[in-house]
């Protein structure tokens, strides 16, 4: 996406479309070094159903001249994607905070990611609300307009007849507006979670030894894999 739009736009779609990812990938792997999950029918539906939303938003990331394109479709599908990963994750700390039995810390901090994912989700869902209005809204814009057009065309090909007028570039007239909200609200989303998130480890539970007791154990030698990376 940086090599064919080397520019802040790119930047812009670059952080907004793959930080979402990023996020849940870290999120993943957070929770599967403290959890597992029960082995039945219910609970492997869940992660097929969890792996279709990821790779929906994968699928779905395009150009940066194809996701501002407000008659496209892709923005509004990815941004509709991240809400149901955001969905699915608030489901999951629901359960460890209503199945979890004797271990109170891990309610706790199955509690605290819930508020993450609440926000994650309110800020994706306008973000697909917005590209839904707008992919819509210029759908039955053509369809109002395809009789006017056709009168229109009807006009110059008659005025081409009679030497009255020479003919007129509809095509050219047409000028696409680009929409930058729905990735500002979903950059918003992941990097708000992750400001969120340090903000409450570093300054407030730490300050208690909170920051121990809620996010250990952890994937060590994944998360520094990463960071090395």
């Amino acid at each position: 996406m940086l090599f064919y739009s080397p520019s802040a736009e790119g930047v812009l779609y670059f952080t907004g479309l793959f930080g979402p990812i990023l996020l849940e990938w870290f999120q993943r792997t957070f929770f599967d070094a403290r959890f597992v999950w029960g082995d039945d029918p219910f609970h492997k539906m869940f992660e097929i159903v969890h792996l279709c939303a990821l790779s929906s938003a994968a699928v779905h990331i395009r150009p940066v001249s194809t996701m501002t394109d407000p008659t496209q479709i892709e923005m509004f599908d990815y941004s509709l994607a991240v809400t149901g990963l955001a969905l699915l994750n608030m489901y999951r700390s629901i359960e460890v905070m209503l199945t979890v039995d004797g271990e109170d810390a891990a309610k706790r901090g199955e509690k605290r990611r819930l508020i993450d994912f609440f926000v994650q989700l309110a800020f994706y869902l306008a973000a697909a609300v917005k590209s839904g209005i707008t992919y819509y809204g210029s759908k039955s814009a053509d369809e109002n307009d395809f009789g006017n057009r056709g009168l229109e065309s009807l006009t110059n090909a008659c005025s081409r007849i009679l030497n009255l007028a020479p003919e007129r570039d509809l095509a050219a007239e047409v000028a696409v507006e680009k929409d930058h909200i729905p990735i500002i609200l979903c950059l918003c989303g992941w990097s708000s979670t992750v400001v969120f998130y340090l903000f409450r480890c570093y300054f407030f539970e730490k300050k208690f030894g909170w920051h121990k007791k809620y996010n250990v154990p952890m994937n060590i030698g994944t998360l520094l894999h990463c960071s090395w990376l």
